[in-house]
């Protein structure tokens, strides 16, 4: 490696090795391999380095008092999340949990009842479809004896 191709100390992450940034130079000087698939330009790259471990990346983190160096975090998910929601949405409109619970037992006995009157207006149909055609064969019957 020359001297040109050197970064300047204290540039470089020390989660990155001299030989790994080397290697990206080398990588992006080379010649790009360009593909066009169904009309569109692909491009493919590779880039291998060690994967930084998280104490790499958290150093310089206080996790007391936060990233921003003051006592207090700016704001917590709770209090954004406190902040955006409508105070509508905070209650139940003044229905309990009793009532709810009543709701939901008519809705089962209500489905129930349905599913069976449907049950019962499926098989009268078929029974009332068989009488119509008895009739026939009967007055058919009939006929012939006649």
């Amino acid at each position: 490696m020359s001297v040109a191709q050197q970064p300047p100390p204290g540039q470089a992450s020390q989660a990155w090795g001299a030989e790994d940034l080397a290697r990206i130079r080398a990588a992006v000087k080379r010649e790009p391999v360009l593909k066009i698939e169904d009309g569109q330009l692909r491009i493919y790259v590779e880039v291998i380095a060690n994967w930084p471990s998280f104490t790499e990346f958290s150093r310089g983190f206080d996790y007391l008092h936060g990233p921003t160096g003051l006592d207090a975090n700016p704001m917590s998910h709770q209090e954004f999340l406190n902040m955006v929601t409508p105070h509508d949405m905070y209650s139940s409109a003044g229905i309990k949990p009793a009532e709810i619970a009543t709701m939901a037992a008519v809705n089962v006995a209500g489905q129930w009842a349905i599913a069976k009157a449907i049950n019962k207006i499926g098989a009268y149909r078929k029974e009332k479809q068989m009488r119509d055609i008895q009739e026939k064969i009967d007055a058919a019957l009939a006929a012939i004896k006649k």
